[in-house]
Order: structure tokens, then C-alpha cells, then sequence
């Protein structure tokens, strides 16, 4: 009786063990995908302001010869259609 007590423990803890890993893998998976998800939604909300306030940055960027570029993102200078080299190690942009 004892003896297969004990062998019962060890496969019960074993399978807790894997059903664990299973759970916390999937609530991984859930979450990753949860954020890249909200993340994407942002992005593209945040395209769309920014677009719709870039006829207002057209005009300032005619008017005037200096704009502080390192506000100015590089999805922001496409849509501006201001020449823009992106500078990828600080991720900002600079004049070509």
C-alpha cells in the first residue's frame, strides 16, 4: 500500500509539474499577444493624429527655416514630406 502511495505522489507531482508549464505558457502566449495587439491600436491612432495635425506643421516648417527636428519622428517627416535622414541608433531624425 505504502510503496504505491508513494509511486501515485511522484506521477501526481509530475503531472502538476507539466500542467503548470502548460498553463503559464499559454498565459504567456495570451499576453504577448494581448500587448502587441493594444500596441498596434496605439500606433495606429497615434498615425492618424498625427497626420491630421501635420497640415498645421507644413506651414510652420514654410514659414520659418528653423524646427526643432528632434521632435519630429521619422513616420511624422514621411508624411510631411520633409527630407529627413533617420538617424536609427538614437531614433530620432536629422536634415539631409
Amino acid at each position: 500500500m505504502a510503496v504505491k502511495e508513494i509511486v501515485w505522489r511522484k506521477r501526481r507531482k509530475k503531472a502538476n509539474k507539466r500542467e503548470r508549464r502548460i498553463k503559464q505558457r499559454q498565459w504567456k502566449l495570451k499576453y504577448i499577444y494581448k500587448t502587441v495587439r493594444n500596441s498596434c491600436e496605439f500606433i495606429e491612432n497615434c498615425s492618424a493624429r498625427v497626420e491630421a495635425s501635420f497640415d498645421n506643421i507644413r506651414e510652420v516648417f514654410r514659414a520659418s527655416s528653423y524646427f526643432p527636428l528632434r521632435y519630429l519622428t521619422p513616420l511624422a517627416a514621411r508624411n510631411a514630406s520633409i527630407p529627413l535622414k533617420v538617424n536609427e541608433r538614437f531614433g530620432g531624425a536629422s536634415v539631409k
